[in-house]
């Protein structure tokens, strides 16, 4: 592991959220959701040498991460764009996770659209599933 990645070492397994997120915007009803994500060093074929390999999965649409800045205890990246979030036009979308504790950690999503600022989409808190 590149010595950059350690401080967030603890993010590397897999982590799940049955039912605990809620996804609130003006213009969608509100919904809970479940998730389940991955994270792991990138394989030999990837040219990127101090990343982590994000992937989440929801309802069958796959996310990728991309540009990522960390904190002591928070995360901060940009979500590229999947096909399920491409009804609105977008300016900008965030997503944060924070630790909370060794076995758990809180995502939220922030986005802006042409119509609305920038607030909060979604937010879940994930159990740590493998490796415990």
């Amino acid at each position: 592991m590149p010595e950059v990645l350690r401080p967030i070492a603890f993010l590397l397994g897999i982590w799940r959220s049955e039912a605990g997120g809620k996804a609130i915007f003006p213009t969608i009803p509100i919904f809970t959701y479940g998730e389940h994500v991955e994270i792991s060093l990138p394989d030999n074929g990837m040219r990127a040498l101090k990343a982590l390999n994000y992937t989440g999965h929801y309802r069958g649409q796959i996310y990728k991460i991309r540009a990522v800045r960390c904190w002591s205890n928070k995360l901060q990246s940009r979500l590229a764009r999947s096909r399920a979030l491409t009804r609105l036009p977008k300016l900008q979308m965030i997503r944060e996770w924070r630790l909370l504790d060794s076995r758990t950690f809180e995502a939220r999503l922030f986005m802006e659209t042409l119509t609305h600022r920038m607030q909060m989409h979604t937010s879940i808190i994930y159990k740590k599933i493998y490796p415990l």
